[in-house]
């Protein structure tokens, strides 16, 4: 059935999955493409209703030359016209993506994401929206499904995942085109979509086509609600999972995860994988080059003893645990500013750490309830920059809890940290010293009282978008 009122239908995917709240401030990737052109245009109608403000933002990925400058003039254009702040930066995307060692589209992804992610925290954007829609999805599965995924795997494209927000998840890409004929509003066009080299590209303007003209003309449709089951399914199994990681785990630092092997051995096949697959994930900070044969593997290793997999990952047998560690390398000095709103990524650890105001009534009342992936300081007590490094010669801590400070080896030490894990492990440090070894102890400098008037959150986690 043909859909002529496209803002009719945003606001169902609006209200069905709660991706705007009352006066956000969103940040619109605007690519200059019809997609993104739509949903700036359907934003602007709900600016009213939800008493939105925005801004935009442009990357270039430096692949097509000139048609690449062309698309940045065109967006700063038309933000000018509508009289919206934008930013716009350049990358090279190719060049990123071979040095890291990504595909061209994966490292495009990674990239655009830090770039939205980094402009959104600059402008105090509390949301990111993004135009991608049911041909996308659909595309994604369909492709995923091709190269052997599993069930996360085919929940392709959240319509909601953190701040990312994307609006026309519903929307197919013939009626967002008609919509802009209809209304004689002009877009850009990407050449780059026209060729095949692209797997995408001979999948959207070969395979599909042919599966529509052969198969179900509704295979878009299809596909797109096979994304949305498998989204629902995932979402739930996940927070299950994670549960049961929780059961399973005995220890966690920034160079090994031990579970019990007994508690792992008694869960549903179901979530034993996912557990297996969360803390590869937590240890590595991603699942690349991780398959479904490695997460079997590691399950197999509760009857064996040790087991490389990709990323210099090891997974061993020790009496009763089961132990994922990375291999011993050496690790170079790092140092990050973070910033109070912010967010940082440490590639030397792959942990990513996001420092935010915090009100009063969501501390958490009780001490143990507390993650040891997260801290709440004074903030007015921090003696501004915030760094996350390394360990450095002279290093001390005055422990929370404890009299007087103490060297920061004799902690390690103390908590049994190996010699050969202390380099990675990040720390959270102002200009009078330690505040914080991230996942362990805490300093006693800093700490909330009854007279803290502002009081920031931070928080580490695996290295994801």
């Amino acid at each position: 059935m043909k859909r002529t009122n496209l803002l009719s239908e945003v606001k169902k995917t609006v209200g069905r999955y709660r991706l705007l709240q009352k006066n956000d401030k969103v940040l619109i990737a605007l690519s200059g493409g019809a997609d993104s052109v739509v949903l700036l245009t359907l934003l602007l109608e709900l600016k009213h209703t939800f008493g939105l403000s925005f801004h935009l933002a442009h990357l270039n990925h430096c692949l097509r030359g000139r048609e690449s400058d062309e698309d940045a003039e065109w967006t700063e254009a038309l933000a000018g016209r509508l009289a919206i702040p934008i930013t716009i930066e350049k990358r090279n995307v190719l060049e990123w993506a071979r040095r890291e060692g990504y595909s061209l589209e994966e490292g495009a992804r990674k990239v655009r994401y830090a770039f939205l992610s980094n402009a959104a925290d600059k402008v105090n954007a509390t949301k990111i929206a993004t135009g991608h829609t049911l041909d996308d999805q659909a595309e994604t599965v369909l492709l995923r499904l091709l190269r052997g995924t599993g069930l996360s795997g085919l929940a392709a494209i959240a319509p909601k995942r953190g701040r990312v927000i994307r609006p026309l998840i519903e929307l197919t890409r013939q009626e967002i085109v008609g919509y802009l004929r209809a209304k004689g509003v002009e877009y850009r066009r990407d050449s780059s979509n026209l060729q095949l080299k692209y797997p995408r590209n001979r999948l959207r303007l070969e395979l599909i086509p042919f599966l529509k003209k052969e198969f179900n003309a509704k295979i878009t449709e299809l596909l797109g609600r096979y994304g949305e089951l498998a989204y629902v399914d995932n979402s739930y199994l996940e927070t299950v999972a994670r549960g049961a990681f929780s059961t399973v785990l005995i220890l966690r630092n920034v160079s090994r995860i031990v579970l019990d092997r007994q508690k792992l051995l008694l869960l549903h096949p179901a979530l034993s994988r996912r557990v297996i697959r969360i803390a590869i994930k937590e240890m590595k900070g991603d699942l690349r080059g991780i398959k479904s044969k490695h997460i079997l593997s590691s399950l197999e290793l509760l009857t064996g003893k040790r087991l490389e997999l990709p990323s210099g990952l090891i997974l061993t047998r020790q009496y009763e645990n089961l132990v994922i560690s990375l291999t011993e390398r050496k690790c170079e000095a790092f140092s990050y500013g973070l910033c109070v709103p912010g967010t940082v990524v440490l590639k030397e650890t792959g942990m990513t750490l996001v420092a935010e105001f915090l009100d009063r009534d969501f501390l958490p009342k009780d001490s143990k309830s507390r993650s040891p992936e997260e801290v709440y300081f004074d903030f007015d007590r921090i003696h501004l920059p915030l760094i996350v490094r390394n360990r450095r010669i002279g290093d001390r801590m005055h422990p929370l809890g404890m009299k007087g400070e103490r060297k920061l080896k004799d902690i390690l030490i103390d908590d049994k940290i190996p010699r050969n894990e202390r380099e990675r492990i990040p720390l959270l440090v102002d200009t009078e010293g330690l505040l914080w070894i991230i996942g362990n102890r805490r300093s006693e400098r800093a700490k909330i009282t009854d007279v803290t008037e502002r009081i920031v959150r931070i928080r580490a986690a695996a290295d994801r978008i």
